[in-house]
């Protein structure tokens, strides 16, 4: 309460009274006077395709305004709950966008009239390492960032190697072998079941984005990939950047973002900033250590209408005019 306590007013302030579905339940929820509608607290507890598919069933029937998700700079352990949860956040990255962020919570709201996904614009590779390992390359247009929804069908099977007759356990390694936004690339790799078909998180960066996949334990099977296919390319994570701080500027505002990897390939290109209704064109991009500053065409009318970011929406929308 007393690190997070602004936070949780300020929130309450922002939901003004919605209810919201958190993958991760908090002192939010207390404040807010509400349960987590699921029943289950935290992601990481829906275990089984079974709780899986209630707890998703939930989430695209519940009767919540908003989705709150922890924030990646808030903790790094976002990263591996992202892809250990892909079932959960494909859903999210398909059919929600953000609008509000706090220190360490991430709040979105259904897609109204708008679209973050690239359909149909990637090709995927398969090249065979060697008996137990794979690299999934996915390919799209220069211009897309994004995370691509992978389709993997699979079998981890014992070798007949010597090894193999003390196999007690096998499981599927996939490793973010691409670009990772993770100061600690350890939490870009996550484990599945021996046997699936399911879908994987692969990030694209410039069009471009790879995983690994390996049978383990690598000395005692080996890997069958009967499919690896994608159509959908979900951009949502490069189109919005949570706004730290608004000023003016010789009559012009200016938009400050914190200085991260990713916020930086998502202002690349950027002509367009879009905010609590307004919209601005970009006229620069600076930066220092600590924030990137987004110069902004604009006039002291619509600065004094007063843009409050810390009880209202704070997120920018990121606009780009597409090359041909």
């Amino acid at each position: 309460m007393t690190h997070y306590g602004s936070d949780l007013l300020r929130t309450k302030g922002f939901l003004s009274g919605d209810k919201f579905f958190a993958t991760y339940a908090s002192a939010q929820e207390v404040v807010s006077g509400i349960f987590q509608p699921s029943g289950t607290d935290y992601i990481i507890h829906a275990l089984g395709d079974d709780q899986r598919e209630k707890y998703l069933q939930c989430f695209r029937e519940g009767d919540f305004r908003y989705a709150a998700t922890v924030k990646e700079e808030a903790t790094l352990w976002e990263y591996w709950i992202r892809r250990g949860n892909w079932f959960f956040y494909r859903e999210l990255y398909r059919e929600w966008h953000p609008v509000y962020a706090n220190t360490y919570e991430m709040y979105w709201e259904r897609n109204k009239g708008i679209n973050h996904i690239a359909t149909g614009a990637c090709s995927v590779e398969v090249q065979e390492i060697d008996n137990a390992t794979r690299k999934i390359i996915v390919r799209a247009d220069a211009q897309i960032n994004g995370i691509a929804d992978v389709y993997i069908d699979y079998e981890v099977k014992k070798s007949d190697g010597k090894m193999s007759r003390l196999l007690f356990q096998s499981m599927l390694s996939v490793v973010n072998s691409g670009t990772v936004f993770s100061s600690n690339p350890g939490y870009e790799t996550n484990y599945l079941r021996p046997v699936g078909a399911e879908f994987i998180p692969v990030t694209v960066v410039d069009g471009y984005g790879e995983v690994t996949i390996t049978a383990s334990p690598a000395a005692s099977t080996e890997l069958v990939l009967n499919e690896a296919a994608c159509s959908d390319i979900y951009q949502v994570i490069f189109d919005y950047v949570e706004c730290k701080g608004i000023f003016d500027r010789d009559s012009n505002i200016v938009f400050k973002v914190s200085n991260i990897d990713r916020h930086k390939k998502a202002l690349n290109s950027a002509t367009g900033i879009g905010i609590q209704g307004y919209e601005y064109s970009v006229l620069e991009i600076s930066s220092d250590e600590e924030f990137i500053y987004i110069l902004c065409g604009g006039n002291e009318a619509d600065f004094a209408a007063g843009l409050d970011i810390y009880n209202y929406s704070n997120i920018l929308h990121v606009v780009k005019e597409m090359k041909d």
